[in-house]
This record gives C-alpha cells, sequence and structure tokens, in this order.
C-alpha cells in the first residue's frame, strides 16, 4: 500500500503544484487584465475629464454670449427708447412752432422742395397765415420758374402745406407737412440723433 500511497501522493502531489501554476497563471492575468483596465480606464477618465472641461468651457461662453447679446439688446432698447422720446419732443415743439419762426421754417421747406412748372399749395386749414408770407412763398415759387397759386387749406394735416403739378395722367402731391416730413425721414432722424448721441 505504500506504493499506492506513494502513488496518491504524487498524484495530489503534481496535481497541488499544477493548482498553484493555475492559480499562479490566473492572477498573473487577473493584474495584467487590471493593469489593462486601469490604463484604460484612466486614459477614458482623462478624455472624460477634457471632454467635460471642454464642453464646461463651451457652456461658459456660450452662457457670456448670451449675457452680452442680451445687455446690446438692453443697451439698444434704452438707446431708441432716448432718441424715440427726443424726436418726440422735437416734433411737438415743431408743431406748435407760430408766427415768424413758423413762417420761416414754411419758406425754407419751400425752398428746398419747389420745382418749376405750374403748381397749386395748400396750406393746414389750422395755419394762420399772413399776406406778406404768402408773398415771400409766391417770390419764392417764382424765382425758381414755378407758377404758384395759393388753394383751399386743408383739414388732412395739422402743420406744413402740400404742392399739387397738375400733369396730363394726374396731380403729382409734393407732401411738406410736418407729419409726412417726420415718417418720411424718421430713420434717419433716428440714425443722426443716434450718431450724436451714442459715438
Amino acid at each position: 500500500m505504500n506504493g499506492l500511497s506513494d502513488i496518491v501522493n504524487g498524484i495530489l502531489k503534481s496535481a497541488d503544484e499544477e493548482i498553484s501554476a493555475i492559480k499562479a497563471e490566473a492572477k498573473a492575468e487577473t493584474e495584467k487584465i487590471m493593469l489593462q483596465a486601469k490604463e484604460t480606464s484612466d486614459a477614458e477618465s482623462s478624455e472624460l475629464l477634457k471632454n467635460t472641461e471642454i464642453e464646461a468651457a463651451r457652456i461658459l461662453k456660450n452662457t457670456a454670449d448670451t449675457i452680452n447679446a442680451e445687455k446690446r439688446l438692453l443697451l439698444l432698447s434704452a438707446k431708441q427708447e432716448i432718441v424715440g422720446n427726443m424726436l418726440s419732443a422735437a416734433k411737438e415743439k415743431l408743431m406748435n412752432l407760430s408766427g415768424e419762426a413758423y413762417e420761416t421754417l414754411l419758406l425754407g421747406l419751400l425752398k428746398k422742395n419747389i420745382k418749376s412748372g405750374r403748381c397749386v399749395a395748400h396750406f393746414s386749414s389750422g395755419d394762420n397765415i399772413s399776406e406778406s408770407f404768402l408773398d415771400s412763398f409766391k417770390k419764392i415759387a417764382g424765382d425758381a420758374g414755378c407758377l404758384l397759386e395759393i388753394g383751399q387749406s386743408s383739414d388732412s394735416f395739422k402743420k406744413g402745406f402740400t404742392l399739387a403739378y397738375p400733369y396730363p395722367d394726374g396731380e403729382k402731391i409734393e407732401n411738406c407737412s410736418f407729419d409726412r416730413l417726420f415718417d418720411s425721414g424718421f430713420l434717419e432722424l433716428c440714425d443722426k440723433a443716434a450718431d450724436i448721441l451714442f459715438k
């Protein structure tokens, strides 16, 4: 039995050695896999951290851009309100002009807008126009080569005048009413006012 016992012990010893070798190989393989996993994890973590930092920087930039855009819009809105208020005040002042100041302004508008030919001028029904003003008005028109007639007063505008030029296919109206002048030149006036105030 000693021989059998030796054989069994030899088999067990050989099995133990084989198990130890398998365990050592498995341990080495496990350590190798763990090391690779750690390296991959570190690389992925580093990449993830880098991507997170890039994304955070992008979000911060977008937030800053949005805040700056909102600030610019608020500033623009405030400037537009200032310009609008200023132009409203200027229009109100013009609408309240009377006497010599008003007549001088109308004569200046006529000089700028009169054309040669024949035309009929219509003033606002609310205007109190003097004879001396009408003489000056007709003289300016005559100097520009225009045969001017004074037509009926109009209720369609408050201040200023219109010039009606008859043509074979109908009248051409040059509208020099203050409302029309402000409406047609409003954007240009806004730009000029903004340039003066904010540059």
